[in-house]
């Protein structure tokens, strides 16, 4: 832990005390929002707002058309939700030859990116201000519940289909088990769920940030001065990491490779990442959450079990009517489910993703990534994402939506 924290601070002090003429190479999304990174590379676009039924205002993007593929009329929907600390923009930033929504857009389909709750594109409410601490009690929980449940019906009642196919990555299939456990209604809504780094049992979980916090006595240290200091937004985006990107993160930079290990310290290691990026990443990531949401995976590791939020014996009895939070009934999870999972990912263990796959009643696509160096993060910012991802993700989409109707306009992977 503390050579993590050396390296922050080493970044911090290199930036602001400026002993490095910046005249690194920069890539060309740096500092750019997803709407200007999608005009950047000429992908047309809309801004839906979607409000939950408990008040929150959710920022939900859609890819209407690809400079390669500008065919109009019907087309199979697909929804992307991100992981925990991210955006919309996780689908996007590795650009048009990688980019898993920018190619699903290529081939055919409508595409949708979801925000969740307290992230850069959803800090609105009908009724709290972002300041207010109630804004910020949520978890996994009500994402699948409430957020997820509002982002489907709008995309669905929009688009005027009967289903989609839904692409989680990491808390994005945590919430989609959620949502399907706690609305079984939703699973007639989805024709397929692929769970990229699914994330429900966390057993054998390897990474450090949750294991520290689950130590009974950094948990009530953390949490007490979470609650001295009124700071329940946890690393909302702010400009000092797009500057930092752009400053020692490029290529060329003599200090590049401390960029890398904050990612690594956090994500696991990985040969994969994409290190020509990492100013683009910093630009849009992290992307804020709440206290409450880590916590919540801190007590899926200490318990061993998929479950709701445990609010201690007191407020459990008076929320749930029993003395410990209820687990998530995961045969009601009816849906197909592709999981994709790797063995170097120091969040979704593949013993974890196998029993809960196991439990699953249909699972219809078991992937382990080919090569074993593949980590968390590398879902999205791999070098190579084509090769053990995103052609394999694409032709299973294709499978499940009956693209051969559509043949005359896609572009097939193989």
């Amino acid at each position: 832990m503390k050579s993590h924290m050396f390296l922050f601070c080493v970044i911090f002090i290199s930036v602001f005390s400026n002993p490095i003429k910046n005249d690194f190479p920069i890539p060309a999304g740096a500092g750019l929002n997803i709407f200007e990174f999608l005009d950047l590379y000429d992908y047309t676009h809309e801004e839906h707002s979607v409000v939950t039924e408990d008040g929150y205002i959710l920022g939900l993007h859609r890819i209407t058309s690809s400079p390669r593929n500008r065919a109009e009329g019907p087309k199979p929907v697909v929804f992307l939700m991100h992981g925990l600390e991210s955006s919309s923009m996780d689908w996007v930033d590795v650009g048009p030859e990688s980019a898993l929504g920018l190619m699903l857009s290529d081939t055919g389909y409508d595409v949708w990116l979801g925000n969740n709750r307290g992230n850069t594109w959803s800090r609105n409410h009908t009724s709290l201000s972002v300041k207010d601490k109630r804004f910020w009690d949520f978890s996994f929980h009500e994402i699948g519940k409430y957020d997820l449940s509002a982002l489907i019906d709008h995309i669905l009642e929009t688009t005027r289909v009967n289903n989609l196919t839904y692409v989680g990555h990491s808390q994005g299939t945590t919430a989609f088990f959620a949502l399907t456990a706690l609305k079984p209604e939703y699973n007639e809504k989805i024709n397929l769920m692929v769970a990229l780094a699914p994330v429900a049992y966390m057993d054998d979980m390897t990474n450090w940030v949750p294991r520290l916090m689950s130590n009974p006595i950094n948990n009530l240290i953390i949490g007490f001065g979470i609650q001295s200091i009124r700071f329940y937004d946890i690393l909302p985006h702010i400009e000092l990491f797009t500057v930092v990107g752009k400053k020692i993160c490029p290529d060329g930079s003599p200090l590049q490779f401390l960029c890398a290990d904050i990612i690594y310290a956090v994500a696991g290691s990985s040969p994969q990442l994409n290190r020509n990026l990492l100013p683009v990443f910093l630009s849009n990531t992290p992307a804020g959450t709440s206290y409450r949401q880590m916590m919540h995976y801190v007590q899926e590791l200490r318990s061993g079990h998929f479950r709701a939020y445990d609010y201690s014996i007191i407020k459990n009895r008076k929320i749930y009517k029993q003395s410990t939070p209820p687990s998530y009934n995961v045969t009601n999870i009816k849906a197909p489910v592709a999981l994709f999972y790797s063995e170097n990912d120091v969040f979704a263990a593949v013993q974890d993703v196998t029993r809960f796959a196991n439990d699953l009643p249909n699972v219809v696509s078991m992937n382990k990534i080919k090569y074993g160096q593949f980590s968390h993060l590398d879902f999205l910012w791999a070098t190579d994402l084509n090769e053990y991802v995103n052609f394999d993700v694409i032709n299973l989409i294709n499978k499940y939506n009956n693209i051969s109707a559509y043949c005359n306009r896609v572009i097939l992977y193989s």
